[in-house]
């Protein structure tokens, strides 16, 4: 009976220590995935504001913040954001721990304010050869980007798309970021 009671004990002792190691494992993965979130959105950050090309002879002439030339921004964009996820040619990361499989540009756009009208650049998928202009008279501060973000000024909003591995599975993700070229 004893030896039973024993044998009870270690393993009553060994289920709490087996219960936290689970629970501090998922924490550690789940700060992971944060610090890769979180890294990922800086990165789409630094590409939208790297792509907003100012036209300094517009903007001397008019004091009017405009992109120099729209398509050649989101070549840009394309760029950056490949250099700044560490990206193959094939648009693979090349850290596999952060993203798993194909990022994917979903939309690329840039907002102008010319006086109280915003003229909207849209580039679905990235491609500048699909791009659409919209204009929209007295819109500034009622046109929002898709994520919400209010057009008070020239602006660049992009969206990605990738896969994460979480726990063994492939989840489709996404992240979308609007910077306001004068706030940022």
């Amino acid at each position: 009976m004893k030896k039973d009671e024993g044998i009870l004990k270690h393993i009553m002792g060994v289920i709490p220590i087996f219960i936290i190691a689970v629970v501090a494992f998922v924490m550690v993965r789940m700060e992971i995935y944060q610090a890769s979130s979180t890294y990922i959105e800086d990165a789409l950050a630094a590409s939208c504001l790297a792509s907003a090309v100012v036209d300094l002879q517009e903007y001397g002439r008019s004091n009017q913040l405009l992109t120099e030339d729209p398509r050649e921004a989101c070549e840009t964009f394309g760029r950056m954001l490949k250099g700044n996820l560490s990206l193959d040619d094939e648009w693979i990361c090349l850290n596999s721990s952060l993203i798993s499989g194909k990022v994917d540009i979903a939309e690329y756009s840039i907002y102008e304010v010319v006086g109280n009208d915003v003229i909207w650049y849209c580039f679905p998928e990235g491609k500048k050869e699909n791009m659409y202009i919209q204009e929209t008279t007295d819109g500034v501060g009622t046109v929002k980007a898709a994520d919400g973000t209010q057009i008070t000024s020239l602006s660049v909003y992009a969206k990605i798309c990738f896969k994460v591995k979480f726990f063994g599975k492939d989840l489709d993700v996404f992240k979308q970021k609007c910077v306001d070229v004068i706030k940022n």
